[in-house]
């Protein structure tokens, strides 16, 4: 889970936001072979989708990624995970967490407080689905035995997890509870886990659940659920500790909204993705997202559209690294770099160090007075008087939220320098 702190970022609702370029997560295995007869290699590439993933971060500046993939064309899901190094961006092959000739699939990942990497998933290897999770306390070298944490005959699918500042795991996830009819549960888990609750109880379908725990302590539930007048919407409570609120959207248009992702980063802004398609004429799928930076008082007026591609983005997951910057890693059906069409993942991240502006507003640009800015500020800590002159503290140069300002928010900067929005 990440701790909020107190350093500066920009405001998601106000300022230019700095996004690197799409970059493809997963690729189709490639299979190298000699044909007996001339002796040519012959490559196969193997068409899989790789999908719905989950992403969380470490204090060890990596980002672990979890999906499920279809290992055989027509045949069932088993779940991987791949582990990304945000400083040096460089990656593991992918690895597969789950052996199981049943389906596994629709992943949720987290590391809690405690350093230890849990994985929850959906698996039908009982006769119905259930929600079954492990756990590695030693990054992956060993893990735990897959345990089931829901045994209800009805179908329990699509997890979504966070730990709250209190160290409680929060676990949800959508029930079959009448035929065509799903709503959203959840349990809590501190050391023992907890009976049950049912969250929604109305004839309208509930699906994919997104948990978070706000700046001010409340705990927000997001998911999808089906109106027959106006389709998917994004729907919301949240738990102020005794009372659930009623009911909210968060969402309103004519289209379909499904599949959200919430986020509180460090400065208490809460993030929601979802991806979203027109009902009529193409309907092609694109991620987009709202804000709010009152703890969900108010929101951002329009969804900001995130992807824009010909092809159809889908499911969104965020995070946050150690660093200020955000990650988004989505599902795309879109001509890979092999010139495949199947399905893999991608992500784009925040790009850091727009530091000044004309008139003290953000110009999304990173040029030579940010640079400069931070050189101003190298050496500080929150201990000396803020400002924006020689060796001031400045909370908006430090970029990797160290709560010193040093040549490596220097160095963060002057790697995207030139990028603008």
């Amino acid at each position: 889970m990440l701790t909020i702190s107190p350093s500066s970022q920009i405001n998601p609702q106000t300022d230019p936001i700095i996004w690197s370029e799409e970059r493809q997560l997963t690729y189709d295995p490639v299979y190298i072979d000699v044909d007996p007869e001339t002796g040519k290699n012959i490559t196969t590439y193997i068409i899989d989708n790789d999908e719905m993933a989950s992403v969380t971060t470490t204090n060890t500046n990596e980002i672990w990624i979890a999906w499920q993939t279809q290992v055989n064309q027509g045949g069932n899901y088993e779940i991987f995970y791949k582990i990304f190094n945000t400083n040096t961006l460089a990656r593991t092959d992918d690895i597969q967490l789950t052996f199981n000739h049943d389906m596994d699939c629709v992943p949720a990942i987290l590391q809690t407080t405690d350093n230890k990497i849990w994985v929850f998933w959906t698996s039908n290897r009982n006769g119905n689905y259930d929600i079954f999770h492990k756990t590695t306390s030693d990054n992956g070298a060993s893990w735990s035995t897959e345990t089931p944490l829901t045994s209800d005959t009805r179908d329990d699918i699509c997890p979504g997890i966070t730990q709250t500042s209190d160290g409680k795991i929060w676990l949800a996830w959508s029930r079959e509870t009448t035929t065509n009819n799903e709503d959203i549960f959840y349990k809590t888990y501190d050391g023992t886990w907890s009976s049950e609750t049912q969250l929604t109880t109305n004839t309208n379908s509930d699906l994919l659940p997104s948990v978070i725990q706000a700046k001010d302590g409340k705990i927000w539930i997001f998911w999808s659920q089906y109106m027959p007048d106006t389709h998917y919407q994004i729907c919301y409570k949240y738990y102020n500790g005794s009372t659930w609120s009623t009911e909210f959207q968060l969402t309103t248009d004519n289209k379909d909204n499904e599949d959200p992702a919430a986020f509180v980063d460090k400065d208490g802004a809460i993030w929601v993705f979802w991806q979203s398609a027109p009902q009529t004429g193409q309907m092609r799928y694109d991620i987009y997202y709202k804000t709010s930076q009152d703890n969900g008082t108010t929101w951002s007026s329009l969804p900001v559209q995130f992807t824009t591609h010909n092809d159809d983005d889908t499911e969104p997951c965020i995070v946050q690294p150690p660093n200020k910057s955000l990650w988004i890693v989505w599902t795309s059906n879109r001509l890979d770099s092999n010139s495949n069409e199947n399905v893999d993942l991608y992500y784009k991240a925040s790009l850091l160090g727009d530091i000044t502006g004309i008139s003290g507003v953000p110009d999304g640009y990173i040029e030579g007075l940010d640079l400069s800015a931070i050189s101003k500020a190298l050496g500080t800590d929150p201990s000396w008087p803020p400002g924006t002159g020689w060796n001031q503290w400045n909370p908006k140069c430090d970029l990797d939220t160290d709560n010193k300002v040093d040549v490596n928010d220097l160095t963060i900067a002057s790697k995207n320098y030139g990028r603008h929005n």
